[in-house]
């Protein structure tokens, strides 16, 4: 509904029933949801470039797994004179599942500048405040970077490098946690861990992104013990297409108060000649720790990662090879691989 040229807002109500029993199942899987979603965008221009966003759902999720929260999302965004933009996001989130509640406020500020139309140079500061029936924890962030785009003769370079630092404080409350819906992307060619280690697989839940499918465990997923941390696999003729994101729930039987201070540097660019026939590109991550309280220090997931490759592309035809060297005191790696993709006209991919 759009009362004027400066306003749109809806409201939508879903109902879902689902259910999945396998021939070997003497009880399958049951779920019904219920979701209210609220969205309203106020204009302060004709151009809707300055704007303030609402956002909020309501969801109610019976039957095999029971859960229950409201997320709610605001987003101010308002440009400034000599090309800068001040943005700002606040989120509330609030859930319940079995004997689990988990409340979460977040709010982040940026200031960014664009530079003609090559460079554009930001600043940002975040915190959240998580309390948990198992824990609290307060986590402040402050980072900044830049992206330039430079059209060069017969093509375009791009370069991107940010850079993070951020302090995490943690109370304990319990020597357990139940982590929800802790997103991951399952593709076939990366190793997927679980973000939290000493997992208790026996709680594994794992979600498509509408959190209205749970799929089953030797059917759509497996599950690899990596030392402390727990892998997780999509199965090929499972419900998990390859690039999916999923949603896990899971009980960690750890669960200490700690504190830490972590730098995060991110970069990487690439060169692309020829109307797109030619590209090279390297990307890298740098992240360690300090002021480390209380953790084992093999909890912290220390990263030095650098990926390079290059790519030919022709048509519906694209190859190439890649190089990614990781380094880190979780489970380093070295791989090299080439590929080939083809894209037909009916928009299927196949990989060799």
């Amino acid at each position: 509904k759009e009362f004027s040229q400066y306003d749109k807002t809806s409201l939508k109500y879903s109902f879902e029933d689902y259910s999945r029993r396998l021939i070997v199942e003497t009880v399958g899987i049951r779920n019904k949801a219920t979701k209210i979603d609220f969205d309203n965008s106020i204009f302060f221009d004709s151009t809707k470039t300055n704007y303030l966003m609402s956002y909020a759902r309501y969801y109610d999720l019976k039957g095999s797994y029971v859960s229950k929260g409201i997320n709610a999302y605001e987003r101010l965004s308002v440009n400034l004179p000599e090309g800068f933009k001040i943005s700002g996001n606040y989120q509330f989130f609030r859930e319940e599942q079995f004997r689990n509640k988990d409340v979460r406020n977040n709010i982040i500020g940026k200031l960014e500048n664009q530079l003609y139309l090559s460079l554009n140079t930001f600043v940002n500061y975040s915190v959240q405040n998580i309390n948990n029936t198992g824990y609290d924890e307060v986590t402040n962030t402050i980072g900044g970077g830049f992206r330039y785009n430079k059209l060069i003769p017969t093509g375009v370079l791009r370069l991107n490098y940010t850079v993070s630092t951020f302090n995490t404080n943690r109370t304990s409350k319990a020597m357990s946690k139940l982590y929800r819906k802790e997103e991951h992307v399952l593709d076939d060619s990366g190793l997927e861990l679980l973000d939290n280690p000493y997992v208790n697989t026996a709680s594994v839940i794992v979600y498509d992104s509408t959190l209205t499918i749970v799929y089953i465990e030797g059917v759509d997923y497996m599950l690899i013990p990596r030392g402390e941390y727990l892998e997780i696999q999509r199965l090929p003729g499972g419900m998990i297409a390859q690039g999916n994101t999923v949603l896990i729930d899971y009980e960690s039987t750890k669960n200490l108060p700690y504190s830490y201070t972590s730098l995060n540097h991110n970069f990487g660019g690439n060169i692309v000649l020829f109307d797109n026939f030619f590209e090279a590109y390297f990307s890298g991550v740098e992240m360690n720790f300090s002021n480390i309280v209380n953790p084992e220090a093999k909890v912290l997931k220390e990263i030095s990662q650098s990926v390079y490759g290059v790519k030919l592309n022709y048509d519906n035809l694209s190859g190439g090879a890649e190089i990614d060297n990781m380094r880190s005191n979780i489970i380093p790696y070295r791989s090299s691989r080439v590929f080939v993709n083809y894209f037909d006209n009916l928009s299927n991919q196949i990989n060799l």
